[in-house]
């Protein structure tokens, strides 16, 4: 009698501890809060209404929105579906086929309060005898998880669309299925109706749903997000494992009266157990360590490269190189200002010419160099007007030896200087004096001056440059 006493016992401690698990990992959060109920205050077409004849065709497949107002949604799922209304009363479910571009009760996690469903038109379940042929709405279905009351948009504002299919009886049927894009969430709902239509949905809709994630946001997800959502659906899957480990082991444990397959479902009790540990202990002691440990990051930050303005391949002395040829003298003749005469104006108003070895270009293709000759004397002036409105140091690196950077060259007005805090904070037009991190333009208009500048071969602007500089470009 004691003996199987111990056994009722021991069952009935396993039960509780059961029974607990499967509340914790089973019963759905939003069950734990009934009074929040998803409600879908608003929902409609855009465009809707009669769009009558050649307004659909099967090479031009219109866009059409399904503008939604809910409340209490957010993260919880709904089930939507387009169906045709046919003159015969008849209801006929879209997307009965095996199709990726399912639209029949697909289900949709629920961005925000206010989101718009980006579809292609379709013209599935058309009846070409009626008139128009195509009559959809939609249905928004009552679910566990999501919507607590159905939604039908027929009878409502927005609620139809009707036009004339691309098919006919003697050359073919109605039968292109609807395409789904994707999903954007608004902050109001007079944002999301004032959205234009047809303007790019960002992110990724899962083909078929992964445990409760039905869709990603590229920009702030991207790969890292898919593969953080597949890590809590396996630490789900292993949790559900080894629950029913236990159940198996319990039940085996209290059925048999050999030793043997008695030590046997103790073993196998205390191997779901240590796995369960080892699938939830890993995850809390990494996450304690460092959340970034079980939060993947995939995407890098942006980098540009121009392509534009890095160095020319330069060849044997003798073959061309643009327009001149290789070790040919530099600045070539009857070019004006001459080397001389551009670096005397420039130092008499107190500014530098220099390159990264301090060399003055004297050759078609020398390396590390710098030429001030051909510079436009408009742009010279330009540059001495800078210096006097920034009071600042200004030191040219360079200007017209095209063939270590492909934006400069004799007569464009284009200029590359060292960084100093003065022109950092006069280019910026603020206190900073900061170099910027970016790789965006400036536009400076001020002054009597009107120039582009690029903060260039900073860690977001990777350029072919030895060190960061301000590139110019006046106007």
């Amino acid at each position: 009698m004691k003996y199987y006493g111990k056994k009722i016992i021991l069952g009935g401690i396993l039960l509780v501890v059961l029974i607990f698990i499967g509340g914790v990992l089973v019963v759905p959060r939003n069950a734990r809060a009934e009074e929040n109920k998803c409600v879908i205050k608003e929902a409609r077409f855009r465009p809707s209404g009669d769009k009558g004849s050649g307004w659909y065709t099967d090479s031009y497949r219109p866009q059409v929105r399904v503008d939604i107002w809910s409340e209490n949604c957010i993260g919880k799922k709904i089930q939507i579906s387009i169906r045709d209304s046919d003159d015969h009363n008849t209801l006929d479910d879209v997307f009965t086929r095996d199709s990726i571009d399912n639209m029949n009760g697909r289900p949709i996690e629920v961005p925000g309060d206010y989101f718009s469903i980006k579809l292609v038109a379709g013209e599935d379940e058309c009846e070409m005898s009626d008139n128009p042929d195509c009559n959809y709405y939609f249905k928004i279905d009552k679910t566990s998880d999501g919507a607590t009351e159905e939604f039908l948009s027929q009878n409502k504002e927005g609620g139809m669309l009707r036009y004339q299919c691309d098919g006919s009886i003697l050359f073919g049927a109605c039968d292109e299925i609807w395409g789904f894009l994707g999903i954007k969430k608004f902050t109001d709902w007079t944002t999301l109706t004032d959205d234009l239509l047809g303007t790019p949905l960002s992110g990724y809709v899962l083909l078929e749903p992964l445990g409760e994630f039905t869709s990603l946001d590229a920009e702030k997800e991207g790969l890292g997000g898919y593969l953080n959502k597949i890590f809590a659906v396996v630490i789900g899957v292993a949790g559900l494992l080894a629950v029913l480990m236990l159940v198996i082991n319990g039940i085996q444990y209290m059925m048999t009266d050999s030793v043997f397959q008695k030590g046997e479902a103790k073993s196998g009790i205390g191997n779901a157990l240590l796995g369960l540990f080892l699938a939830l202990g890993a995850f809390v002691i990494l996450n304690t360590i460092n959340p970034d440990l079980v939060n993947l990051d995939l995407n890098p930050d942006k980098i540009s490269i121009d392509i534009n303005d890095m160095p020319m391949i330069v060849g044997a002395p003798g073959t061309a190189l643009g327009d001149y040829i290789v070790g040919e003298p530099w600045t070539p003749s009857g070019i004006t200002p001459s080397e001389t005469d551009a670096r005397k104006k420039l130092s008499d108003a107190g500014i530098t010419v220099t390159s990264s070895t301090g060399a003055t270009c004297t050759t078609v293709g020398q390396p590390g160099c710098t030429s001030a000759g051909g510079l436009p004397y408009s742009t010279i002036d330009k540059i001495i007007a800078l210096k006097t409105k920034c009071n600042c140091p200004i030191t040219v690196t360079g200007a017209t030896e095209y063939w270590l950077h492909k934006t400069h060259g004799l007569g464009k007005a284009v200029v590359d200087f060292s960084v100093t805090p003065g022109l950092t904070k006069y280019i910026m037009g603020t206190e900073t004096e900061t170099f910027p991190a970016d790789c965006e333009d400036y536009a400076v208009n001020k002054d009597g001056l009107n120039f582009i500048a690029k903060a260039e071969a900073t860690p977001a602007c990777v350029k072919w440059s030895p060190a960061p500089h301000w590139h110019i470009v006046f106007n």
